[in-house]
Formats: C-alpha cells, sequence, structure tokens
C-alpha cells in the first residue's frame, strides 16, 4: 500500500465525516475500528454522543468503554438484561419486516436509534462489505465480489437502517457508503482489502488519521455477537418446529414465501426450493409455538389459495 493512496483514503474518510455532520450527532458505537474512526473524525466537527448497546458484561462494552477513554471521549452504556434484550427484538420485529438473522444483528442499532439524544445517528455501516471485513471473504474457496457488497448493502439501507432511524424521529449517515469513500478504497485491489484480519487500507488510513493503535488493530467482532443480541434471542427461543410444505407449483411456492413474509419475519425462517417451502419456527414456550406455527400456517393456506387461483 502506498503512502499517497493511504492519504487519499483518509482525505476522503475526513471529508464524509465532515459532509455528514451538521449539530450534535450520536454515533452507534461497539469500540471497533469503523465506529471508534466515526466517532473520532465527527468529534473534530461537532458535540459526540456515543451509545453503546449490549448485556451485562458482553465484549462491545467493555471495548467500548477501552475506546471511548483512548479518544477521551464520553460515552453512554446501554446495558440492559437479556431478556430487555429479547423484549427489544420482538418490538423490532413486529415494527420492520427482516429476517430472523438480520434482527440479531440490527438490535444494537435499533436500540441506540431509541435512546439517542440527537437527531442524526452516526454509524459504520458499509466498513466491513467495502473493506473486506467479514471472516466469510476469507474461508476456502469463498469467491467475494466487495462491489457487489456494497451494492446490496445500499440497496438495502432504505429498508433497514433508515426505517429504523425514522421511526424514532431520526436520520442515518453512512459515512464508509460516501461517493468519495468508495472510489478511494476501490483503488486498493480487492485481495488487498480482504486479506487476513481485513480491512487494512482502512486499518492504515485510520491509523494516519490518528486514531490510537489499541483500537485501529483490535479484531472484528459481529454486532450481533458482542452485543449479546443473538445469545439473548435464541436462548429465549428453546421450542422450535420444522415444516416442510408441497405446492403445485414454484411459483406458488414463491407467491406464499413473498406474502408470510413480512408477517412472521424474525420469528419464522424460510427457505424455497422449487415448490417447497421449509419454515423453521422458533418460540420462548410450546405455547407460543403453537400460536406461532397456526398464525404462519394460516397465513400460507389463504397466501397458497390465492396463487393458486391466478
Amino acid at each position: 500500500m502506498g503512502d499517497a493512496s493511504i492519504a487519499q483514503l483518509a482525505d476522503a474518510l475526513e471529508a464524509a465525516v465532515a459532509d455528514a455532520v451538521d449539530g450534535p450527532v450520536t454515533v452507534a458505537f461497539s469500540g471497533g475500528v469503523d465506529s471508534s474512526l466515526v466517532a473520532m473524525l465527527a468529534s473534530r466537527h461537532a458535540e459526540v454522543e456515543l451509545l453503546a448497546a449490549g448485556t451485562p458484561g458482553v465484549h462491545d462494552l467493555a471495548a467500548a468503554e477501552e475506546s471511548a477513554g483512548l479518544l477521551d471521549l464520553n460515552m453512554c452504556r446501554l446495558e440492559i438484561s437479556p431478556a430487555q434484550m429479547v423484549a427489544a427484538g420482538r418490538e423490532l420485529a413486529a415494527t420492520v419486516a427482516l429476517s430472523w438473522q438480520e434482527v440479531e444483528f440490527l438490535l444494537p442499532f435499533w436500540l441506540v436509534a431509541r435512546e439517542a439524544t440527537h437527531p442524526l445517528l452516526l454509524c459504520g455501516q458499509g466498513a466491513d462489505e467495502l473493506f473486506g471485513g467479514y471472516d466469510r471473504f476469507r474461508r476456502d474457496g469463498a469467491a467475494p465480489d466487495l462491489a457487489a457488497e456494497v451494492a446490496e448493502l445500499q440497496a438495502r439501507l432504505p429498508q433497514r437502517e433508515q426505517v429504523l432511524a425514522r421511526h424514532f424521529g431520526r436520520e442515518v449517515a453512512c459515512p464508509f457508503l460516501d461517493g468519495k469513500v468508495i472510489t478511494a478504497a476501490e483503488a486498493f485491489p480487492q485481495a488487498e482489502r480482504i486479506t487476513a484480519p481485513g480491512k487494512a487500507p482502512l486499518r492504515a488510513a485510520a491509523a494516519w488519521l490518528g486514531l490510537p493503535m489499541a483500537i485501529v488493530q483490535r479484531p472484528k467482532k459481529a454486532a450481533q455477537y458482542g452485543s449479546g443480541a443473538q445469545k439473548a434471542l435464541r436462548s429465549a427461543q428453546q421450542q422450535r418446529l420444522a415444516l416442510t410444505l408441497r405446492f403445485p407449483s414454484a411459483a406458488v411456492a414463491e407467491a406464499v414465501a413473498t406474502a408470510t413474509g413480512p408477517d412472521n419475519a424474525g420469528w419464522v425462517t424460510l427457505r424455497r426450493k422449487g415448490a417447497t417451502l421449509e419454515a423453521r419456527i422458533s418460540a420462548g414456550s410450546v405455547g407460543s409455538l403453537r400460536e406461532a406455527a397456526e398464525d404462519f400456517l394460516a397465513c400460507a393456506a389463504l397466501a397458497a389459495k390465492v396463487a393458486e387461483k391466478d
């Protein structure tokens, strides 16, 4: 990596954050390199509120406190019990149509959006897609396409993060998805961005900008793991039911999946194989599992009836 390319990326990151900030901001903060860099750069232009969410004793709360201390910035801990995390997950799933995996991943952001003081939320979304941060990019046989990953995320943001923020009367900005940053990042070969531990150009630019090396070198920890969200949600859903539904055609199966998805998002996971629909239903008790299964099957039966008539 050349110094000129790193400097160009650093300039683009600094400009992207400056462009996004217009008054005091809240940063969805985990203490990792992505959110810490955004917080540090934002603090040069405005009042910054750092919010870190998680269950007691989790990685992200400890990392966030350490990083906030290194940055000399104040941080607020949104520490909630596993039961409260589960309740928040149900509230999230009932508000926005999401897959179960998305509920786990976005739950810390939901909590930050709910408790934020300021109307603008800054987050680190996009850094892992743009700079190759996910471990799945480095698995044997993987053939990642970072440009496609970024484009897919940009398409999802209006249906996910922006919807969640606006639910609480807030707006969200993702500096890593600024056009200047994307152009500067794509000057580095994809292989260079993906090579373990991932995000080498971003880490180099962060160090160039003055981010403490203890944060620059911090390994990636996915939000659903670091916050305790996945553990809390999955522990609460100890009852599971697997169903296989076969329809007259793939078109009918697809119609049923499309029609039932929004009403059951977060608690029913669907996978279609041709004319077959596989459903996995989860709940915290046998009674709630029965109710969830009955609701799903009623929706599926109605959707299939309508689809078969078309």
